[in-house]
């Protein structure tokens, strides 16, 4: 089975000791293989003809060997029959040979594949380097083959077997069930004609049982019924090829389903792994996250406990809930200023707590940006200072008490340099900017010990590309007299990028002069991390979900296009038997003409229509509610008419609301598509959806309501979230719901939710006026 990365730190490919032999009797192709392959990194010799091939592999053993069939002293077949009985050696063939029967012929001998020699040979490289790369992988993904065939079954393996697959068979569907009852596997090759059952049976099964539901199946049958077709691919199998198969389709077919498992099962990993560190990180540290208008719209349990309130009363408030009123308003116009223009802002904030309490925050907040550079919404991390500034005071206060005492006052100041010690990290350096002091805090986050920086320019601690930067912004605020705070990021002794708050501060004598400077910093490593991770992971999301609402829309334009379609077909073959029967009149020809004409019209709106749909928006307009249910309408009808499904309009809005238009069309789409989806193999007499829209003062409502049966009471509460999804994996990726609730809430502050009615489920979208 295919596994997460972590456990799987043995599919390391060491391509170092990975050998490869080209046997190429053109001195330039074979130089031209040599370069490239060495400079994978892969283990490479030559040879130019069979008998020094012989010679080499008599002494050596080799993963691979790149072959030319066609060489100086004789032909390779008897080699490819030699090197079948050498398991562990994999050939690819490359010559100019481009003849079918060759191919077949060759890929029959149980060869890795077959390329041929052109003008595209870099690119054909670089595809076999990809390949490699991809079967190291594939010794986790296991296939079963079921087929009453022995011929056909042998052929798979043959095939199949140099990709590293994990291969079994089975003759019947019984026995084939049986096995995957025994042990997972990631893709069956199904037969459609067995002995003991249909085929299709055999599917129902493999996709109706919650263990297997998730396996992959390609069908395999000698029919190309379109009934049978239709039905195996309803079923939810990701393939149907008719046999005979060509050889190089079965084998696509397979790696990609085998990759798309694979990439699938690493997303989800992923998804596991982030949503643990991002749970610990948002218990343990004071996080809050607001829209680009400083609305609240998460806060983590370190807020909530700093802060005196719970979840429910910050989420939906501004800061200004924990704003201090002594703070001085210009900290504030500057922090907008900054962030507005999308960059970081650090600095220390006094605050009040629900019971009154102050207390202080060292914070760093950081923009997070849409995929089109637009500000998505804003990540605050606090670091709670409220014992060290009262240390602080007290020592100044104390230390202006005692000032007769100079024990006392070396003491006091001995404790709070212990308490900076303590949770700070530190760097002194001199006037010059050489570092003469590191605490063991910043020895602990970043392996330098104090031998290995004492000396050395203080630059040695920034990233190289950043270094100007930071010496600069420094350079300026000290010359200026005053003290720099910022963000900086550096590279550890073990080569890892660190990030780091940072104040830096002029330290002078009696006498007013600068002696050296400090530099007191926070470690926010994980946080960056953690902000990178969710930025990747939400640009992924983006495109996944283009990627889907794509081919649902391809699907709608062919549903579109079906009827103008099979209406000029028929004005054809009425026009070719007028022909025929000599009955051709002007007056009919130009009815059929007009008509025709029609339809090319309806199916160019049908484009255009389209076509303004994945055109982005990038601004909000005002626009009614009900025209974009009505273009919605002409987008799917077709769909929702196929399908036999009625729709109900009460439209009870007619508003005009500042929205986003074409996002609001996605996430209508999206919600009839699913409520279509769920009436399927359902024996529902009245198939109906109900769109409903009501407005009052606060709010523009949609509530989209259908008598499919509902949502299992289980799926509700995770039915928004990433990957979640109740349908098989060829028809449904658990994004479309998660993207429609970004859309309403995050881009247009509205609100979506779910219930179940007595025979269907109800989606209700609120969206301020």
């Amino acid at each position: 089975m295919l596994v997460c990365s972590e456990t799987a730190g043995s599919t390391v490919f060491d391509k170092s000791q990975y050998k490869i032999l080209i046997v190429e009797d053109s001195t330039f192709v074979s130089k031209l293989l040599f370069d490239a392959f060495s400079e994978y990194g892969y283990s490479v010799e030559c040879s130019q003809t069979l008998s020094e091939t012989r010679s080499i592999l008599s002494r050596s053993r080799f993963d691979l060997i790149v072959l030319d069939l066609h060489l100086s002293d004789g032909d390779s077949d008897t080699l490819i029959e030699e090197m079948r009985e050498v398991n562990e050696t994999k050939i690819i063939v490359l010559t100019a040979d481009d003849d079918k029967m060759t191919r077949d012929h060759i890929f029959q001998q149980g060869v890795l594949d077959y390329f041929n020699k052109d003008n595209k040979l870099p690119l054909t490289i670089n595809i076999i380097n990809n390949l490699l790369e991809e079967i190291h992988l594939n010794r986790f993904a296991s296939i079963l083959i079921i087929d009453d065939s022995s011929l056909v079954r042998q052929l798979l393996t043959t095939l199949l077997a140099p990709r590293n697959y994990q291969i079994r068979t089975a003759s019947t569907g019984t026995d084939g069930l049986k096995m995957l009852k025994e042990q997972p596997f990631d893709l069956v090759i199904l037969d459609i004609e067995l002995p003991d059952t249909h085929g299709t049976k055999v599917l129902n099964k493999i996709k109706s049982d919650p263990v297997t539901m998730q396996t992959e199946v390609i069908v395999l049958s000698g029919t190309s019924d379109p009934n049978i077709l239709s039905s195996v691919l309803k079923q939810g199998a990701c393939n149907f090829i008719k046999k005979p198969f060509a050889y190089e389709e079965i084998i696509h077919s397979v790696d990609t389903w085998i990759s798309f498992r694979r990439e699938k099962n690493k997303v989800t990993c992923q998804q596991h792994e982030l949503q643990a560190y991002q749970d610990a990180i948002y218990h343990n540290y004071i996080v809050s996250v607001t829209d680009p208008e400083g609305i609240i719209t998460f806060a983590s349990d370190g807020f909530c406990k700093v802060s005196g309130y719970s979840r429910e009363e910050l989420v939906g408030k501004s800061h200004n809930i924990i704003r201090h009123p002594d703070e001085d308003p210009a900290v504030f116009e500057d922090l907008w200023e900054t962030i507005k223009s999308k960059k970081p802002w650090t600095g220390t904030l006094r605050n009040q707590a629900k019971d009154g309490r102050t207390y202080y925050v060292d914070i760093a907040i950081n923009p997070i940006l849409n995929y089109d550079g637009t500000i998505k919404e804003y990540l605050a991390i606090r670091h709670d200072i409220t014992e060290m500034t009262k240390l602080h005071k007290e020592l100044n206060d104390e230390l202006q008490l005692t000032t007769s005492s100079f024990e006392e006052a070396n003491n006091l100041a001995k404790k709070y340099e212990r308490a900076l010690l303590d949770t700070n990290l530190i760097v002194r350096t001199d006037t010059m900017g050489i570092i003469s002091y590191i605490n063991k805090s910043f020895t602990e986050v970043t392996g330098f010990t104090l031998s290995d920086l004492q000396g050395k320019d203080m630059q040695i601690l920034f990233r190289e590309s950043s270094r100007d930067k930071y010496t600069n912004e420094i350079k300026k605020a000290f010359d200026n007299g005053t003290s720099w705070k910022g963000e900086i990021s550096g590279v550890s002794a073990a080569n890892t990028q660190y990030f780091l708050t940072s104040t830096a501060t002029p330290i002078t004598n009696n006498n007013g002069k600068i002696e050296e400077y400090l530099f007191i910093n926070h470690d926010i490593t994980q946080i960056k991390t953690l902000n990178k991770e969710l930025q990747e992971k939400d640009a992924m999301i983006n495109m996944q979900s283009r990627h889907a609402a794509m081919g649902e829309m391809l699907s709608m334009i062919t549903h579109q296009w079906k009827q103008p379609l099979s209406t000029m077909s028929a004005i054809s073959s009425r026009m070719q038997m007028d022909v025929a029967l000599e009955k051709v009149e002007a007056e009919n020809l130009n009815k059929y003409a007009k008509t025709i004409e029609e339809q090319i019209r309806y199916l160019s709106q049908t484009i255009d229509d389209f076509k303004n749909f994945f055109q982005p928006a990038k601004n909000k307009e005002i626009s009614k509610i009900s025209d974009v249910i009505e273009q919605t309408i002409r987008l799917i009808g077709k769909l929702l008419t196929s399908e036999q499904i009625d729709v109900t309009l009460n439209m009870n809005s007619t508003s005009m609301i500042n929205i986003y238009a074409k996002e609001l069309l996605q996430v209508l789409i999206n919600l009839l598509k699913n409520a279509a989806d769920a009436f399927e193999d359902k024996s529902i007499e009245h198939k109906n959806i109900t769109i409903t829209t009501e407005e009052d003062d606060e709010y523009v409502t949609i509530k989209i309501e259908d008598n499919a049966g509902g949502i299992p009471d289980k799926a509700l509460e995770h039915i928004f979230e990433p990957y979640f999804t109740t349908k098989p994996d060829d028809k449904g990726t658990g994004l479309g719901l998660h993207i429609c609730k970004t859309i309403i809430q995050k881009h247009m502050n509205g609100e979506i939710s779910v219930s179940n009615l007595e025979d269907g489920a109800s989606f209700l979208i609120k969206l301020p006026r």
